[in-house]
């Protein structure tokens, strides 16, 4: 029956029913039989790529007319493990594919098209039983095969587990018959072992892969929810190749290995773009690297969704209306700074306001937005990009981070001047920032006149709400929380499960102080006061602490006391 409609042509059965059903025009037939034929396409995939019709009802049409079911959603099926440990990736990416396990224990094979029989009779003789074909959207198929590959893919979190010791053993070998440096890294064995390393990591929900050479062996570790876990441990023999080739994918010099280096690249993991910046830097064993993963797929956080109370909401809407003014967002590295002033720049009308970013380097893209990058090798830093953002008649300036004294000074006349500028800083606490700026040489009553709030922030590990269940703290939990001891309080905490990869948390949220500078901290800055007095202050006007904003979370079971005392 799908042997009917296989042959291309003007006369082509399929483009025919289209026609009667929806009207399909001769240039879209056209678009779609060239489609067809530059792409190596079979023609109903060609047809809703060039827009001839919707992929949906060009699925359904299909269905009718050959007797097969369509299914217009992937994400509650069952994958088939045989066809994920029988079929390479690869092909079921190339041909859209993907093995579904129903009720009964038959295969079902879905496609993306019912015009390529050949794929359907390779799957079948591969997996030694028939196949029953199901359409649906190419979409679906694609995530739901990037879902059931990540799961196929295991984890080891244990090292000198006996088969991953002969996988990399196999890997060594073979890479270590090629002598030339420049093909061992392009060599299939490196190049597979560096790809393993990094899908793990994205798997794993990771921010950072680390690399690093020891007496023992290369330790690789990554970090998870701020907290670094080991995965893995190889011989030292595995160093050179591995770092040269993740040099070569970030275009760093290969033949440098006595001086740090930092590079950049987009790599491709399942059906992810993923940006990556690597730094290396030269210990007693080897080049050690720590490469950062940037994962595009995940979109930008909305103020809502970081973990800010309704008060603070509220607040932050306040700020980012305001015509003028600086904001600056303050805390660690890996605070998450960047992450609140991207979502406090999605609150701004980008229609109305010309909103123009200076970022180092550029984290996420936004829509209606001009975002510059930071290149001091060219001669764009943060104050001369700053200097030349002013001559662009910008109502909101995001500067990605305030280093020096020039740029802050910038910063500051620029808020004076009629523009909304929003920063970040490295301090500790909403107050410290005033002594920080101070110091930098900011004079006090241009800072205590264009300061509107300094949102401090840590973040904390959520509980995982898979295996979450409900305790009683401890007296000593409720010391730490500054609660009545004499009282029964209910936390939750975790066991660990496959979903939290055992660590017991899921994810991470926000702890925030949000300083407002209103008139009586404005005459504390004003008179040159320290940090202590600007934070009493404020406290007794209700400032609300980072500890504070932690306890609150702890009540409500987002987090537990551990991880609030171990960042506050």
């Amino acid at each position: 029956m799908v042997d009917a409609v296989h042959t291309a042509g003007p006369e082509h059965p399929l483009l025919a029913a289209l026609r009667q059903r929806v009207g399909l025009g001769d240039e879209a037939a056209a678009a779609a039989l060239e489609t067809a034929e530059k792409d190596a396409l079979p023609l109903d995939r060609a047809i809703a790529r060039s827009g001839g019709a919707d992929e949906l009802d060009l699925l359904q049409l299909e269905g009718e007319l050959l007797g097969l079911p369509v299914r217009s959603a992937l994400q509650d099926v069952t994958f088939s493990r045989e066809f994920v440990q029988a079929i390479p990736v690869d092909f079921a990416r190339r041909h859209c594919v993907l093995g579904l396990q129903d009720g009964e224990g038959a295969l079902n094979l879905a496609a993306a098209t019912a015009l390529e029989p050949e794929v359907v009779d390779a799957v079948s003789l591969a997996l030694g039983c028939p196949v029953n074909v199901v359409l649906a959207p190419e979409s679906q198929i694609s995530d739901a095969i990037t879902r059931s590959y990540q799961q196929g893919a295991q984890i080891n979190w244990e090292s000198g587990d006996g088969e991953d010791e002969a996988e990399v053993a196999r890997l060594l070998d073979a890479a270590g018959a090629d002598q030339d440096l420049l093909a061992a890294v392009e060599s299939a064995p490196v190049v597979q072992l560096v790809n393993k390393v990094l899908f793990e990591a994205l798997r794993a929900r990771a921010s950072d892969v680390h690399i690093q050479p020891t007496g023992e062996g290369v330790v690789v570790r990554y970090r998870i929810d701020g907290v670094l876990h080991p995965v893995a441990t190889y011989p030292l023999s595995v160093l050179e190749p591995v770092v040269s080739r993740i040099k070569v994918m970030g275009r760093m010099d290969i033949t440098e290995k006595r001086l740090p280096q930092d590079g950049r690249t987009t790599v491709r993991l399942g059906n992810k773009n993923v940006d990556l910046r690597i730094s290396t830097v030269p210990s007693n064993y080897g080049e050690r690297v720590v490469a950062r993963l940037l994962d595009r797929s995940t979109g930008v956080y909305g103020l809502e969704e970081l973990g800010l109370s309704l008060e603070h909401l509220e607040m932050m809407d306040r700020i980012v209306d305001e015509p003028n003014g600086i904001f600056f967002c303050t805390g660690p590295t890996g605070s998450g700074k960047s992450t609140t002033l991207y979502a406090a720049l999605l609150r701004v009308n980008s229609r109305e306001r010309n909103v123009i970013t200076l970022e180092d380097p550029i984290e996420y893209h936004l829509s209606g937005i001009t975002q510059l990058p930071v290149t001091e090798k060219k001669g764009m830093t943060f104050a001369s990009g700053l200097r030349s953002i002013l001559r662009q008649d910008p109502d909101v300036i995001m500067v990605g981070e305030v280093r020096d004294v020039e740029t802050a000074r910038m910063a500051v006349r620029a808020a004076q001047t009629g523009h909304l500028v929003l920063s970040t800083l490295h301090t500790n606490d909403s107050a410290g920032a005033v002594a920080r700026l101070l110091d930098l040489g900011v004079e006090p009553f241009l800072l205590s006149s264009t300061l509107t709030a300094v949102l401090a922030q840590r973040l904390v590990r959520r509980v995982c709400p898979e295996c979450a269940e409900p305790c009683l703290a401890s007296p000593e939990q409720l010391k730490q929380l500054g609660l009545e001891q004499d009282r029964e309080v209910e936390l939750r905490r975790s066991r660990g499960c496959d979903n939290c990869l055992q660590t017991g948390f899921y994810g991470r949220v926000g702890l925030f102080e949000l300083l407002q500078v209103d008139e009586p901290v404005a005459a504390l800055i004003l008179e040159g006061a320290d940090a202590r007095a600007i934070r009493n202050s404020a406290l007794e006007r209700g400032l609300v602490t980072l500890r504070a904003d932690g306890v609150r979370k702890v009540l409500q079971g987002v987090t537990t006391p551990e991880e609030v005392m171990r960042v506050t």
